[in-house]
């Protein structure tokens, strides 16, 4: 094929429609990952904290900003869904010939709001989450013990 003919062009759009779904699809995977295992992970450590008697700390506003961030992510899964449902529609409508108005566009901006939402969230959910169990230590950070038997 010569670089440049609709075959090419066409094959190349493709590709590059599949790259940017299965890039989407990651960054939201890794999204629900990193809100959800931190949530997991203060869980874990609270219940450990709880288990040898030690007080545990003001934890909850990271709880919750990590449960908002893994909502927003969950809604975000659900409005790609639609978009690209409502996209299939579209193209269907343009193969037939007829006008159609690019109605997935808002959906995919939607989208990517709530992605950039679900960061936030996780951000704010890790420094909230660094304050609380540094509260007690402020000026010398966060430190762990391990002991070996």
């Amino acid at each position: 094929m010569v670089a440049g003919t609709s075959a090419t062009s066409d094959w190349h759009l493709q590709e590059t429609f599949k790259a940017l779904i299965t890039i989407a699809v990651e960054a939201l995977k890794l999204l629900a990952l990193a809100n959800g295992g931190a949530a997991v992970g203060i869980l874990t450590y609270l219940s450990n904290l709880a288990s040898h008697g030690t007080p545990l700390p003001a934890i909850k506003p990271a709880l919750w900003y990590f449960a908002v961030g893994l909502g927003i992510t969950m809604a975000a899964f659900i409005v790609a869904y639609i978009a690209q449902l409502i996209l299939y529609n579209e193209e269907r409508g343009r193969v037939r010939g007829e006008s159609v108005k690019p109605v997935h566009a808002v959906l995919v901006v939607v989208g990517i709001v709530l992605a950039v939402g679900s960061t936030v969230a996780f951000g704010f959910g890790c420094v909230s989450a660094g304050d609380a169990l540094t509260s007690g230590n402020r000026n010398q950070g966060l430190h762990f013990s391990c002991t070996f038997q």
